[in-house]
């Protein structure tokens, strides 16, 4: 350990001195470093207790002060124990940087009893096995310190590998077994212990004896050295999460709660309707070096996404640029665009023949086929993993900050469009541990949690995903069963721990809620109560989707609160995301929220015919939304828009220019009813395929093909850049 290796028995006796010490003076001593000069006064009434305690000592000029060299190790310890979060932190990151602080990598592998995995691989090992409570147990059931130690101490590594100087600390008859009592009561205590006042804690374990214990159990990861910032008093403590674990309650089932506001919409599959909408009636340009979308057809489709109300967006829903991705990978998915072009020409996303028929249908339908897919896709082999840096569910602290979903682990995520991910019950960032749980088990288990809350209830998210982490886990049950507990990491093969386990499945949850539920309406999001926490209620969408029910409605959240103005304006009277995704595919957005939201104009009316839209469509889904019918002259002019649209062909030819009548003639001869005049001295070859053979025939009959003009070719060829040297 590099800055952990001190006596800590000294320590702990100049924590009694610490703990005298008024907090403005602690306070001076943690920014204070060796050979550094403050003035005394800094230090007020206590400069005599620190002197004669050696904590500092003075110039000789009698106004500044230093730090004693007999306190150097300390300080260093104590700025040491505040630069990492420890107290209360959950997270692997915290144990990470941790560990880089204040261990080689020879000694994180001889740790983790893996001297075969180097770098990363070891730590990360590391970092999951000392998270848990298993790591403590194996700990308390040694009955050999030689041996037990010997299997954890560092190996040198003559390829360059720091050394290091550990020595054996538990062999000495009775040590191991104080050590072993001391972390039992660690773990009975549901709160650090301050250093000072350990010596009380243990009045049968000497001052020498119980540095040894400190320094072990720091050098082992089953203590941690840690600093209160409230009053900067050291402290020592279990890992949190661990304590945590250990004194939380037994969680109760989720109680049905009132929620004060509530949004539910198929946001997903009206981003899709906007993605193939937008293709229709212009292809989308990609770039050719990542195939992602220009910056300009990126900000245009961004601003077509289904608006979501503000709290909603905070809690749950993903930033627009993600839900963007996710929407052209189910449209690839549905065959409903496709990727045209080459990457170093007019590479674009254009509609196939399949996506005016998807327009033509109801949103019930369309939605519909969408869940219809998911449900009976098959399980996929892609190499997605859950990984064990989920935050634990009671970090959701409800408020204006607090998120439904766990940290899932992006890296697999595709980041461009030659690799879209296929549609499957289970979101492509759910994967089981190491198969041990198929995928079609796995969806059973998540389709059975949702399934199970009351119908027409509204649960707590936070409370729900808490009560099935611990008391439903179906991977808690096949670790009870005695099954193999291999898990399928990255860096090698090892086994789960059970905060893992817990972990995983609570992120399977929050995962499946958000990419799944909630992002085509099986769930209707709320807030309930002064912390305005998160709830939600499962919808006939939804138990449709979990195979539950066999078919749903779907329709728009506001009914009659949409007015039609004879100026073509459209008004809102209350908010309705769903209303806007259907009245944005024919009218120019002019708002947002309530009031004036859109305008019907020529130019809406065409693009929405460009993209498949009839005038039987618009008319019908107005009448279905505004509150006092549709005016007569906005539906004539709506009419009158739609009629004047024609559908033209532009089909390639080659024109064939003959010097006289009787040329032309000839060449209509050789061509039969591949070629057509189209003047005495013009011909039309409309099969280009046949231009080979027309121009062999022609050769047998005495007529020969000129080469293009200079002119022609000028315009024609592309321009070459000029090179300069």
């Amino acid at each position: 350990m590099k800055l952990y290796d001190l006596d800590w028995s000294l320590f702990v006796r100049q924590m009694r001195v610490w703990d005298r010490l008024a907090l403005t003076t602690r306070n001076a001593f943690h920014n204070l470093k060796p050979n550094m000069g403050v003035d005394k006064s800094k230090f007020g009434d206590d400069l005599v207790l620190l002197r004669d305690a050696k904590f500092i000592t003075l110039y000789t000029d009698g106004k500044r002060a230093r730090l004693h060299k007999d306190f150097h190790p300390s300080s260093r310890a104590i700025r040491a124990m505040g630069r990492h979060e420890i107290a209360g932190s959950v997270n692997s990151r915290t144990l990470h940087a941790y560990l880089r602080d204040n261990f080689t990598d020879v000694e994180v592998q001889a740790l983790g009893c893996n001297r075969e995995s180097y770098g990363y691989g070891a730590e990360q090992s590391l970092v999951s096995n000392a998270m848990s409570i298993a790591w403590l147990e194996a700990f308390l059931a040694v009955n050999d310190a030689k041996t037990w130690e010997r299997d954890r101490t560092p190996e040198y590594r003559s390829w360059g590998m720091k050394a290091s100087s550990w020595k054996p600390l538990l062999g000495k008859s009775g040590t191991l077994r104080a050590a072993q009592e001391m972390i039992r009561v660690f773990m009975a205590s549901p709160t650090p212990l301050t250093f000072h006042e350990l010596p009380e804690r243990f009045p049968d374990v000497k001052s020498p004896l119980l540095g040894t214990i400190i320094m072990a159990g720091i050098r082992y990861l089953l203590l941690f050295p840690t600093l209160r910032h409230d009053d900067m008093m050291p402290m020592l403590t279990l890992w949190p999460g661990i304590t945590r674990r250990l004194h939380r309650p037994k969680v109760a089932p989720p109680v049905a709660v009132t929620p004060d506001e509530t949004f539910c919409g198929a946001y997903l599959m009206e981003d899709m309707l906007s993605v193939v909408v937008q293709s229709t009636a212009e292809p989308l340009r990609l770039r050719g070096n990542d195939y992602q979308l220009f910056a300009r057809s990126q900000k245009t489709l961004e601003a077509e996404l289904m608006p979501l109300p503000d709290w909603a967006v905070k809690r749950a829903a993903p930033d627009p640029s993600q839900r963007l991705k996710t929407a052209i990978s189910f449209v690839r998915h549905l065959a409903l665009v496709r990727v045209a072009g080459t990457s170093g020409k007019d590479l674009r996303l254009e509609p196939t023949e399949q996506a005016n028929d998807w327009l033509a249908l109801s949103a019930k339908e369309r939605l519909k086929g969408i869940l219809s897919s998911l449900r009976s896709a098959e399980p996929s082999n892609a190499k997605t993993s859950v990984r064990p840096e989920f935050n634990a569910a009671s970090d959701l602290i409800p408020g204006d900050e607090a998120t439904l979903v766990y940290d899932i682990d992006d890296e697999d995520d595709y980041d461009d469009f030659g690799d879209h991910p296929g549609l499957r019950f289970l979101p492509e960032q759910i994967a089981s541990y190491g198969r041990r749980i198929d995928d079609d088990d796995l969806a059973t288990a998540v389709a059975g949690a949702y399934a199970s809350t009351p119908i027409g209830a509204f649960m707590p998210v936070t409370e729900f995903i808490d009560y099935h982490r611990d008391q439903v886990n179906p991977f808690m049950k096949i670790q009870s069963d005695g099954e193999s507990r291999t898990y399928d990491s990255r860096w090698g093969w090892r086994q789960p721990t059970d905060e893992e386990l817990e972990q995983a499945w609570g992120g399977i949850l929050a995962c499946f809620f958000e990419h799944r539920l909630l992002s085509l309406g099986g769930a209707t999001l709320g807030l309930h109560g002064k912390e305005r926490a998160a709830c939600f209620e499962l919808t006939d969408v939804g138990r449709y989707l979990l195979g539950r029910v066999e078919d749903f409605d779907y329709g728009h959240d506001v009914e009659a609160q949409v007015v039609v103005q004879p100026n073509f304006d459209i008004v809102f009277l209350a908010p309705s995301p769903l209303a806007e995704a259907t009245i944005s595919r024919f009218a120019e957005r002019t708002g947002k929220g309530i009031g004036t939201l859109f305008r019907i104009t020529k130019k809406s009316i065409l693009t929405a015919a460009g993209g498949g839209m009839t005038a039987q469509a618009v008319l019908e889904a107005l009448a279905n939304l505004a509150t006092k019918g549709m005016p007569a002259n906005v539906e004539r002019e709506i009419k009158g828009w739609f009629d004047q649209c024609r559908n033209i062909i532009i089909e390639p030819t080659i024109l064939i220019r003959c010097p006289d009548a009787q040329t032309a003639r000839r060449v209509i001869s050789a061509g039969g009813r591949k070629v057509t005049a189209l003047s005495g001295t013009v011909v039309e070859l409309a099969d280009r395929k046949m231009q080979s053979t027309l121009v062999r025939k022609l050769k047998d009959l005495g007529v020969f093909v000129d080469p293009p003009s200079a002119a022609a070719v000028s315009k024609s060829a592309p321009r070459r850049r000029r090179r300069r040297w």
